[in-house]
């Protein structure tokens, strides 16, 4: 029996489901979770189900808001997790309650820690791989759930441009496109920038340091609160480096109030692996999109030189 299928069969045992995703979740996961409750809650009314974390907000007035559960429900459901490789990466631990785990992830694997697992290092997005079990099992799927997968996909392709885009990304996107979505309008949403944004991404812009083959941007709290933008929107920017001649590799290093730093990592070929360099700090991700949090600049400045390392096929990463 295909996975897809068994995760479906496993689904229909509960009448309970609740769906959690990683911290500081990002499109694909905030569109993994929608879409997938979406899903089940369309072919099986009857069921109770869940989408459990912070989610999206700038998405919520576009498609829907988070849900929130007591400790005694998520204890009598099915926990699916989506778009996360380990489970100390869950936003909501309460996961560990749940009667049963199934994960759905597409990032290079980390450990095992549900009853059933799909990991497809292939597809593009968590959304696309949700995507897959939806038209292979033949489950129902309103306009709002195919928005919001159709949000995970575009997100994590980088609009269809990152290198694992592929045909089975728009085989799925086709099948999704067929339930409704306005394109346009998410779009709208997801271009649609305050000016402060726009003022950050200038000073971004114009402060950005580069060293012999990396370019990277630290940026202390106090920038953030002057700039009036949180740390992780500062982190998030970490593309408007890309593709500079010469600087294979780029980072963004945002400083947030308690001191702790998100580390964004990126480059432009699979042959550059940053996840290894996010693994040796506690974190993950992919190969050319990774991150992690460290606790001074000057563990920063490490994760530089570890760049560069890897710049020059000189970094050694053990386990």
């Amino acid at each position: 029996m295909r996975i897809e299928k068994k995760i479906f069969e496993r689904i229909k045992e509960y009448d309970v489901i609740t769906i959690f995703g990683h911290v500081m979740p990002d499109g694909d996961c905030y569109g993994s979770e929608i879409g997938l409750r979406e899903a089940i809650r369309a072919t099986f009314p009857n069921k109770k189900v869940f989408a459990l974390g912070s989610g999206l907000p700038n998405m919520f007035n576009r498609l829907t808001t988070m849900d929130e559960v007591d400790d005694e429900t998520i204890s009598n459901s099915l926990a699916i997790v989506v778009d996360v490789a380990n489970a100390e990466r869950v936003e909501d631990q309460r996961f560990h309650l749940a009667k049963d785990i199934i994960k759905i992830d597409h990032h290079i694997f980390v450990h095992k820690f549900s009853s059933l697992e799909l990991v497809d290092n292939n597809a593009i997005a968590a959304a696309q791989i949700i995507t897959r079990i939806i038209r292979l099992n033949r489950m129902n799927l309103s306009t709002l759930g195919a928005e919001a997968l159709i949000l995970g996909i575009i997100t994590d392709s980088g609009r269809f441009q990152y290198g694992l885009t592929s045909d089975k990304t728009f085989l799925e996107a086709q099948f999704l496109m067929k339930h409704g979505v306005n394109l346009r309008s998410l779009y709208d949403t997801l271009y649609a920038v305050e000016l402060k944004d726009v003022k950050f991404k200038g000073f971004f812009l114009n402060s950005f340091e580069t060293k012999e083959h990396v370019a990277f941007m630290k940026i202390p709290y106090a920038d953030s609160v002057k700039l009036s933008v949180s740390p992780d929107y500062a982190a998030s920017q970490v593309n408007l480096m890309a593709g500079i001649k010469g600087y294979p590799i780029w980072a963004s290093f945002a400083e947030k109030e308690n001191g702790e730093i998100r580390c964004e990592l990126r480059s432009k070929s699979p042959d550059l692996n940053v996840q290894l360099v996010a693994k040796k700090y506690g974190g993950g991700g992919h190969i050319q999109a990774s991150g992690c949090r460290v606790l001074s600049f000057e563990e920063v400045d490490k994760i530089i030189e570890d760049l560069e390392l890897l710049a020059k096929g000189e970094f050694k990463y053990v386990e």
